[in-house]
């Protein structure tokens, strides 16, 4: 999976849990979503760490791993403020 695929994952699960804590949804309804965000928190840096090389690929796997790194930022900044939500 690409980098751009795994984000907008991480997005949307990001999403989904900010609405579920906004209409005070209860904790185990929550779990799927952070678990989506955590495993494309895993899978960008599974990515970044070990980029696919080979034919078909989109860019090299330098540039395949500089997303993905790009991405697992914008992930971890996800993060932290689902964990700061949680925490107010």
């Amino acid at each position: 999976m690409d980098p751009f695929t795994i984000l907008a994952t991480a997005k949307a699960a990001t999403e989904g849990i900010k609405k579920a804590i906004a209409i005070g949804k209860d904790f185990h309804e929550i779990i799927k979503d952070m678990s989506a965000l955590m495993k494309a928190e895993g899978d960008l840096a599974k990515l970044a760490a070990n980029p696919p090389r080979g034919w078909g690929q989109a860019g090299s796997a330098e540039e395949i791993a500089m997303q993905a790194v790009s991405a697992r930022k914008q992930v971890e900044s996800m993060t932290a403020q689902i964990k700061n939500e949680f925490m107010a």
